[in-house]
């Protein structure tokens, strides 16, 4: 049977809306916002020591409602029992083992640069990623977060850091974080009295 014009042209019509509507919902996939993407490495937390987990001892309101307002992994595990190793697993996605940084490092860890670590990945994707803390992942220049990716660092390089006085960078700039002045230092100084503090408050 003959297709009469009018049916030619509904079916190319109806073609053209289909079309039209795929393009419509790729245009609006690709314009919905990214989610935010928020790790938190704390080492040797573990599973008992947030209170959404029972701990009986404590709460932890901030960590409990990032994991109420979030995605919940209740079944993450580390990948090694120590830091450097457990990171370099984390920020690749890969057992150490299979880049050779199953132990850990007697001076300086160094993750080698053929590893493709999460932040290089987001940056790719359109993603701002910053780091805070421990990088413990190396301390050459060319090794460092912000040449892995990253696009902010404020913390420290090396497996620890004293809690006083300590060096930290910001990006590549060393800074010296100096210790906290307490509420009594503050009276002191608001009363401009030249009373000694020494050790007591």
């Amino acid at each position: 049977m003959k297709e009469t014009k009018l049916s030619i042209f509904r079916r190319f019509l109806l073609r053209g809306v289909l079309v039209a509507c795929v393009f419509v919902s790729f245009s609006a996939l690709g314009q919905s916002p990214q989610p935010n993407i928020v790790i938190i490495l704390a080492d040797d937390l573990s599973y008992g020591d947030v209170s959404c987990n029972g701990c009986p001892d404590y709460t932890s309101p901030n960590i409990d409602a990032l994991g109420a307002n979030g995605v919940w992994c209740s079944s993450g595990y580390v990948t090694h029992p120590f830091c450097s190793p457990s990171r370099a697993g984390l920020i690749t996605g890969r057992y150490q083992q299979r880049f050779g940084h199953e132990n850990q490092p007697q001076n300086q860890a160094e993750l080698p640069l053929q590893e493709l670590p999460l932040s290089q990945m987001l940056d790719s994707v359109g993603y701002v990623c910053g780091l805070v803390g421990k990088w413990h992942l190396s301390g050459a220049p060319n090794l460092r977060p912000t040449q892995r990716g990253f696009d902010e660092f404020f913390g420290f390089l090396e497996g620890s850091s004293p809690y006083f006085n300590a060096s930290v960078l910001r990006n590549d700039t060393p800074l010296i974080a100096v210790r906290p002045i307490s509420n009594c230092e503050r009276n002191v100084r608001r009363s401009d009295t030249t009373t000694s503090l020494g050790g007591f408050c």
